[in-house]
């Protein structure tokens, strides 16, 4: 009966999400630090009009619903990537779906409400 316990325990374990991945977060110094650099791609998950309203500089503009469209691109599987959006929501969402497309080193900036530095329109 112990036995029985025991695997039922393993097997909700199993499957209630222990095999999700994490997603890393990344400051907002961190990646201010580097925008000019090359460390990190830089995506903006939001849509065209909120782009084009300000973002980060360097962002790449690749809506959430696109974000597939990322393995056309070329970048490597472990290249370091950072998501964001206006809340945090959709980047959230972003980086997940990057994870379960192979990407290994992604990270999650969260929204631009709470980017401290300037934003480009260009």
């Amino acid at each position: 009966m112990k036995k029985r316990w025991l695997w039922m325990i393993v097997i909700i374990f199993l499957f209630t999400g222990c095999g999700k991945v994490k997603i890393a977060s990344i400051s907002a110094s961190e990646v201010y630090d580097h925008l000019d650099d090359g460390t990190y791609v830089i995506l903006d998950v939001r849509r065209q009009y909120e782009y084009d309203a300000g973002h980060i500089k360097n962002a790449i503009l690749l809506p959430v619903s696109d974000i597939a469209s990322i393995v056309e691109m070329g970048y490597e599987k472990d290249q370091k990537i950072v998501v964001y959006c206006r809340t945090g929501h959709r980047s959230h969402e972003a980086a997940e779906k990057l994870n379960k497309l192979g990407y290994t080193k992604v990270y999650d900036l969260g929204g631009i409400l709470d980017w401290p530095y300037e934003v480009v329109t260009e």
